[in-house]
C-alpha cells in the first residue's frame, strides 16, 4: 500500500469512527486498529489527532465550497448591474450540500450529517476555531452577498434569516426521518427536486416583509 492509499485509508476510517462515537471518544487506538495502521502512519501523516479532525472535514468540504464559490461567482458576473435575486444565492448555497450528500460515490449522507451533529455537540473552542478556518471565508461572502441582495432588512432580522437558513439545511441533509413522517410518499432519491422544495421554501423566509417591533 502506497502512502496515498494509506493516508486514505486513514481518512476513511476516521471520519467513520468520529461519526459513530465522536471525537473526543475516539481514540488514535482506535483508528489504528480500524484501518490496520501503525502510530507512526499516523504521526507521519497528519502530526495530531487535531489535525487529523480537520482534515477529515477539509476533504469534504473544501471541494463543496468550492463549487459553491464557482456558483456564486457565475450568478455575479451574469447580474453585473444588479445584485442577484435571493433565490439565485441560495441555490448556490444549498445546492452543492445536497449533491454531495447525496452521491452514492461519496457516501456521505448519513456520516456527513453525523460529523456536524458531533461537531455542534463537542463544541469546544478548537473545534470552533476549525470550522471558522474551513467555512469562514464562504460564509462571508455569500453573507456579502445576500445583504446586497436584501438591502432593505435591519441587522438584526437580516442575520436571524440566514440562521434560521443554515438550520433547514443542516436539518434536511438526512432524510430518513422525513421517510419516517410522510410513510415514504416524498421520493428522497430525487436530489435536484429536493433542491428545487429547499430553494422555494427557504427564499420567501428571506424576502418576507420585515418584522414588526412589538
Amino acid at each position: 500500500m502506497d502512502l496515498a492509499d494509506t493516508k486514505t485509508k486513514i481518512l476513511d476510517s476516521a471520519e467513520k469512527l468520529f461519526a459513530a462515537k465522536g471525537f473526543a471518544a475516539t481514540s488514535l487506538r482506535n483508528i489504528t486498529s480500524e484501518a490496520n495502521v501503525n502510530l507512526a502512519a499516523i504521526n507521519y501523516h497528519f502530526d495530531s489527532k487535531d489535525k487529523l479532525i480537520y482534515e477529515v472535514f477539509a476533504r469534504r468540504m473544501i471541494p463543496i465550497n468550492k463549487e459553491r464559490i464557482r456558483l456564486l461567482d457565475e450568478i455575479e458576473a451574469k447580474n453585473v448591474d444588479q445584485p442577484p435575486h435571493p433565490k439565485e444565492i441560495v441555490r448556490a448555497l444549498v445546492a452543492p450540500l445536497l449533491r454531495a450528500a447525496n452521491n452514492p460515490d461519496l457516501y456521505l449522507g448519513d456520516i456527513l450529517l453525523r460529523l456536524f451533529a458531533r461537531l455542534h455537540i463537542e463544541s469546544e473552542e478548537k473545534m470552533r476555531e476549525m470550522f471558522k478556518g474551513l467555512m469562514g471565508a464562504v460564509i462571508q461572502r455569500f453573507i456579502q452577498a445576500f445583504r446586497k441582495s436584501l438591502p432593505d432588512l435591519e441587522e438584526a432580522d437580516f442575520f436571524w434569516r440566514v440562521y434560521f437558513m443554515i438550520g433547514v439545511m443542516a436539518h434536511s441533509v438526512d432524510t430518513q426521518k422525513l421517510n419516517l413522517i410522510s410513510h415514504g410518499c416524498c421520493d428522497t432519491s430525487d436530489v435536484e427536486g429536493i433542491i428545487d422544495r429547499m430553494v422555494n421554501f427557504i427564499t420567501p423566509g428571506l424576502t418576507a416583509p420585515a418584522t414588526k417591533k412589538e
